[in-house]
């Protein structure tokens, strides 16, 4: 199961075309047919990134004229049945994407790498704790 978030560049209001950020799921095509317990787990994600005060818009979005992709960051969601969930993450820039853009794509990709970092670090440390006892 995938987790998206997707820029759109929405149409132009007073020249200006602002680029919302939609975060929703939808299944990988590339991997085995996706698990209930993985789909759960990325909607449960996508609720998460999508609190009240977030800039996130929690749907899939708008598609045709006047509404471009610009971005999309992935997080694969595989494997969450085995209790040790696997988790994959990528961007692309889609061509015409501004350079502003690109650095809002590739922050919101860093904090979620940095994000997945730290809970594997802890898993770590926790199995760690385990073996000791033994």
């Amino acid at each position: 199961m995938l987790v998206n978030i997707e820029g759109v560049a929405q149409p132009p209001h007073d020249g200006i075309r602002a680029i919302v950020p939609y975060v929703y799921t939808s299944a990988d095509s590339r991997e085995t047919p996706s698990e209930v317990r993985d789909a759960n787990h990325a909607r449960e994600i996508v609720r998460r990134l999508c609190i009240p005060e977030s800039v996130f818009v929690d749907a899939e979005p708008p598609r045709g004229e006047g509404y471009d992709p610009m971005w999309i960051v992935q997080v694969s969601v595989l494997n969450t049945r085995n209790k040790i969930t696997t988790y994959r993450t990528g961007y692309h820039k889609f061509d015409g994407c501004p350079l502003a853009a690109i650095g809002y794509m590739m922050d919101i990709h860093a904090a979620i790498r940095r994000i997945l970092k730290s809970s594997r670090k802890e898993l770590e440390k926790e199995r760690n704790k385990k073996e000791n006892k033994k």
